[in-house]
């Protein structure tokens, strides 16, 4: 199954600054369609619905590193023909198709996965529980009561944490 580009290749035609037709929309399109499945791995989500639910930033990036290959497609940085030459701003050629800090924001798109605690109290420092002595050696207290119970106010009262 193919994933839809990350980002539309109208978009790409605005940051181009013309209309593409033909084997140049073709290209356009390869490129959206190259970024994008690299994009996906290195943030390691599918976006199945895309562009819908893809982060803004992430779109950026997409369309950043598509204009750059769609522009520059063998990565040169100095060219000469004949007695004309040009060059390329270093930054804007990279060893692979993301710069580092367009990878810094893939990275992080990346599912947030691990352990980690989730507080279920509002940090209330009232004593909502009432609790009873177990009696039997080594036990702990048993929470018995709630707030506003019969019996509430002579039972124990433990501070939460």
């Amino acid at each position: 199954m193919s994933l839809p580009n990350l980002a539309e290749v109208s978009a790409l035609q605005i940051r181009l600054g013309e209309t593409l037709t033909g084997d140049d929309l073709a290209r356009a399109e390869a490129a959206l369609s190259d970024v994008s499945a690299l994009a996906r791995v290195e943030a390691e989500q599918e976006w199945a619905t895309a562009p819908a639910g893809v982060p803004a930033a992430v779109v950026v990036v997409v369309l950043s590193a598509a204009r750059r290959a769609y522009e520059n497609p063998e990565g040169f940085i100095y060219e000469t023909m004949g007695p004309m030459s040009a060059s390329r701003a270093s930054a804007t050629v990279t060893n692979g198709i993301f710069t580092p800090s367009e990878l810094k924001i893939l990275h992080k798109a990346r599912p947030r996965v691990g352990v980690w605690t989730l507080s279920t109290t509002r940090g209330d420092s009232d004593y909502e529980t009432g609790f009873v002595n177990d009696t039997r050696p080594g036990s702990d207290p048993i929470a018995y009561y709630a707030s506003g119970d019969p019996g509430f106010a002579e039972a124990d009262h433990y501070q939460g944490s």
